[in-house]
């Protein structure tokens, strides 16, 4: 509390980054007598201090205006109004909140009126509690009155009032109330299930990271990635800056969220929208500026914003991709901007920014970003998508959960996120993020499908609801009946694209062969405007892969339904390996041909690796035994469950950066161990997402070939290593020694190690995948089955690996059952089991004591990240 002067104290209470609340204690009783009279007091208000205009304040006083003399009750009134959004009032002891408006200077105040706390001859004893929330901009007030021996809730208390008084802000720079409803409109209106107003950007966005690249004689290089908690300070220092993206990658959120930043640090900004300037001639863009200002900032600051130094203003210049006139027309409009404003932010989509800038120089022709500093929107970093996902989480949340249960969600549902992600058939932009997040969140059983990763009822939910929203002028079944045969049509084109000249004659073929009317022109307009088909360059295809396999999925299942799929699922089954066939086959399963898909794909999964003996772990042992210098370590992170989350996802990025983001792929080669590990994850999928609806023993089919699989894979790795074991691990010391100069015994022993890391990683990703193909609460009595059925240790792994990661409660009994019969010596399944467990640990964390307990049976170490550290460091100890 300061003390500003007898007559007045002031205190500040600042909330989170962008928000505060002021409270003033005015000393009305300064002058007060006890037998003073309404309307005589008097209160000096030229000699008080108005707070700041930004946040929210409030005033204290403990007598009401009417105690003052009428000429100066006018001006008290008067400064109460200009300056505070409330405030709180006593000495009367009645209890009442109203609202106070004076219509000429919009002004607003709320005055609370509050009862005697604790007064023998009061008629009411009590007190309020008034909750405020500031992103709302309302107040929630509670009232309790004395009973005689305790405070009890009065009913019909809790009214909400508005707080925000406009007046306040009268010649404060400030947007106007459409303009800035417009920038905290997320551009889609997602809905979240525990949340029953509409969405503001505010509750779910989280800047990006960029991509930065400097301009050089030949054209634009990449450069490294400015994180998301450097880029407001990077671009706060650009004299001019292009920031590029492709379609859905946030570039217009992000200009938006700069435009509000911009007025938070003190400057002026200027949206523009380049879409929407007429024409690139002089005149027109003049029109276009003067009107921008008018539609963005209200009547009583216009003249600020017109007459603000160069120095403070800020020109964000949205959609060029889409300006007229060309070169020469934006050459037009920037010459305009560099005469009155310090600092342009471009925003372009469509074509990179580094290919633009190369583009413009090997043409020699005049570059107008030549002294630009580039940039571009990348797709979501896995911590980036961690806290996209917490925000959604935290905002249903609404306090019911603990920290590390909470966290353990965002967790659970990353997973699902990264798996969908992994499949290449969907964008990894934050706006895909939300719209998985959402589907799962107004899906029926959300939990089920997480735990399930029901991809095909995800996808399927995702479609349906964008037809249904944005294609508005025809039935969703005449779309999904022409989207479907144009998939089918595009999977026998090359490029899997039509030109716009192919689509018209597919489109009247369609016509013609069904016997009905639908106009070209609007149903080309509703679909590409729905984001569904992509026209460009004279080109027609699918925007994104999701939209395609699903619709050749039901084009497949409509023609099977009528006998006459031919030999298409034998082809898309030997084709298993390719993205195309492999989302394509989830799909159909998805549509009712589980039965189908799961025979094929058995029968498929028996020539991989055909004439190959089923492994033992054991011989993995074995071989660790001849390769093993030093025992791994495996770390299980702890300390605040979100640093911890955060940490692992810093950690994935680093990696993914140094393999140059590479995705999962799957090469063209269907006997191949990328080909095993794909064959055995869409079985899987089949079996858990169709729990419910297959035969029993047509599931022990399935996950029989996936175990059998997985064991003549893990042959594979054996016997590689077994005959050339030694040869590799002498060329790799080699290249260590001659690329690193290191010591010739050092790089022996590391390469022997790396060599061994080879086996155990290869083996626990063969059992961790088919763990996972029956790692779900329903098919616990397959689970239970497969394991009374257990030939030796390693298919006692996979279905141990099932309960770990799928059982509700961490499977004590069997896990110390398995590992008390575990021979000494068999090293390699209890590597297995720790990677497992450490793995179940972090997406659902256990009771300290069973946490504690299985770190000691199985070498866990458990490294502590100090909260707000960066880095990988931390303590340590053997668990």
């Amino acid at each position: 509390m300061t003390r500003i002067s007898s007559l007045q104290s002031r205190c500040t209470l600042q909330v989170g980054e962008n928000a505060s609340i002021t409270i003033d204690i005015i000393n009305s009783a300064w002058a007060s007598s006890l037998d003073e009279q309404p309307g005589k007091m008097v209160l000096p208000v030229p000699q008080l201090e108005p707070p700041s205009e930004s946040g929210v304040a409030f005033a204290v006083m403990h007598h009401p205006p009417n105690w003052f003399e009428p000429w100066n009750q006018r001006a008290l009134l008067r400064w109460l109004d200009e300056h505070f959004d409330g405030v709180f009032l006593g000495h009367e002891h009645q209890r009442e909140s109203v609202e106070r408006v004076r219509r000429e200077v919009d002004a607003q105040l709320l005055m609370i009126f509050g009862p005697a706390f604790h007064e023998a001859n009061a008629i009411d004893e009590g007190f309020s509690v008034h909750c405020l929330d500031l992103k709302q901009k309302m107040a929630r007030s509670s009232d309790f009155s004395w009973k005689g021996e305790y405070y009890s809730r009065v009913p019909r208390s809790g009214v909400e009032l508005p707080i925000g008084n406009s007046a306040r802000k009268n010649g404060q720079l400030r947007f106007s109330k459409s303009f800035e409803e417009f920038l905290n409109d997320p551009g889609i209106p997602f809905k979240h299930g525990k949340v029953s107003r509409q969405l503001k950007l505010d509750d779910l966005y989280v800047l990006p990271d960029l991509r930065s690249a400097m301009q050089s004689g030949g054209g634009a290089t990449v450069e490294d990635i400015v994180d998301r908690t450097d880029v407001l300070l990077r671009l706060s220092r650009c004299e001019t800056a292009l920031i590029s993206a492709v379609e859905q990658a946030g570039k217009t959120s992000l200009a938006k969220y700069l435009t509000r930043d911009i007025l938070r640090r003190g400057e002026v900004p200027l949206y523009l929208d380049a879409g929407k300037l007429p024409s690139s001639f002089h005149g027109e863009i003049t029109a276009w500026i003067n009107t921008c200002i008018a539609e963005q900032f209200p009547e009583d600051c216009r003249e600020k914003v017109e007459q603000a130094i160069p120095s403070k203003r800020v020109a964000l210049l949205d959609n060029i991709h889409q300006l007229p006139g060309g070169h020469d027309g934006l050459s037009r409009v920037l010459e305009r901007l560099r005469n009155h404003h310090s600092r342009i932010i471009g925003f372009t989509g469509e074509f990179s920014a580094v290919a633009g800038i190369v583009e413009d120089l090997s043409s020699g022709r005049s570059n107008v970003w030549r002294d630009a500093e580039l940039f571009e929107i990348p797709p979501t970093s896995h911590k980036l998508r961690s806290e996209i996902i917490r925000r959604w989480v935290a905002l249903g949340d609404g306090g019911s959960y603990s920290e590390s249960k909470l966290e353990a969600r965002c967790r659970q549902l990353k997973k699902f996120v990264d798996e969908v992600f992994s499949r290449n058939i969907i964008p990894r932009y934050p706006v895909y993020v939300l719209l998985i997040l959402q589907q799962l969140e107004l899906a029926s059983d959300a939990n089920s499908i997480v735990a399930n990763g029901s991809h095909g009822y995800l996808f399927e939910e995702l479609i349906t609801r964008t037809v249904d929203d944005r294609v508005k002028s025809f039935k969703i079944e005449i779309v999904f009946a022409v989207l479907s045969a144009l998939a089918r049509k595009l999977s026998k084109e090359p490029g899997e694209s039509l030109s716009s000249e192919e689509f018209r004659d597919f489109f009247d073929e369609f016509l013609s062969g069904r016997k009905v009317h639908i106009d070209f022109d609007l149903f080309t307009k509703e679909v590409t405007g729905a984001q569904i088909l992509l026209v460009y360059g004279g080109a027609v295809r699918f925007r994104h892969n999701y939209y395609y396999f699903y619709f050749l999925a039901l084009s497949i299942s409509s023609d099977r339904k009528r006998g006459d799929g031919g030999g298409v699922l034998d082809e898309l089954v030997s084709y298993i390996h390719t993205e195309r066939s492999a989302n394509v086959l989830t799909f159909l399963a998805h549509l009712g041909h589980d039965e189908g898909v799961i025979e094929r794909v058995c029968k498929h999964a028996d020539t991989i690796f055909e004439g190959l003996d089923e492994a033992e772990i054991s011989e993995g042992s074995k071989l660790l035994a001849r390769f093993r210098t030093v025992a791994e370590r495996s770390v299980l992170f702890d300390g605040r469950p979100s640093d911890v989350s955060d940490h692992l996802a810093q950690r994935a990025d680093e990696f993914d950066r140094g393999r140059g983001g590479a995705s999962e792929q799957f090469t063209d080669d269907p006997g191949n161990v990328s080909a095993a590990f794909k064959t055995i994850q869409i079985l899987g999928q089949v079996i858990r997402s169709r729990a419910g609806n297959l035969d029993g023993e047509l599931k022990k089919k399935a996950v029989t070939a996936c175990s059998r699989l997985a064991r003549r894979l893990m042959k594979l790795i054996f016997e590689l290593v077994d005959n050339h074991g030694a040869e590799i691990a002498h060329q790799m010391s080699g290249a260590l020694e001659e690329v690193l100069a290191m010591d010739p015994e050092r790089a022996r022993q590391l390469a022997n190690r790396l060599l061994a890391m080879l086996i155990s990683q290869l083996t626990l990703a063969s059992v961790a995948r088919v763990s996972s193909a029956v790692g779900s609460t329903e098919l616990r009595p397959l689970v239970n089955e497969m394991r009374q059925l257990k030939k030796g240790v390693t298919e006692g792994l996979f279905w141990l690996g099932a309960s770990i990661l799928a059982d509700k409660d961490f499977p004590v009994a069997a896990v110390d059952k398995f590992l008390h019969e575990t021979k000494e010596g068999e090293v390699l399944p209890r590597i297995v089991v720790r990677e497992l467990v450490k793995r179940r640990f972090y997406l659902s964390p256990p009771e300290p004591s069973i946490k504690r307990k299985y770190c000691d049976l199985l070498g866990l170490e458990i490294r502590y990240i100090p909260h707000g550290r960066k880095g990988l460091e931390g303590l340590s100890y053997r668990g």
